[in-house]
C-alpha cells in the first residue's frame, strides 16, 4: 500500500511542477487530467467544476482539503 501512495505523490508533484514551469515560460498547457478524474482521489470531477475551472485537476473535496491543510 505504501508504494502506491508514494507513486501517487510523485505523480502529483510532477504534474504541479510541469504546470508551474508552463506558466513561467508562458506556455500554458491543457491542465485537466484528460479523463475528468481527480489526481488525488481518482473520483470523477464534477462537470460544473470543470466548466467553472477548466484546468481543475482535483475534485472540490480534495481541493478543499488542500486549501485547508495550507492554512
Amino acid at each position: 500500500m505504501m508504494p502506491d501512495l508514494v507513486d501517487r505523490a510523485q505523480a502529483i508533484a510532477e504534474e504541479f511542477r510541469e504546470m508551474a514551469l508552463a506558466r513561467v515560460v508562458g506556455r500554458p498547457r491543457a491542465m485537466s487530467a484528460g479523463n475528468g478524474k481527480c489526481l488525488l482521489c481518482g473520483e470523477a470531477i464534477d462537470e460544473a467544476r470543470i466548466q467553472a475551472i477548466p484546468g481543475a485537476r482535483t475534485c472540490i473535496e480534495c481541493q478543499n482539503g488542500l486549501e485547508g491543510s495550507a492554512r
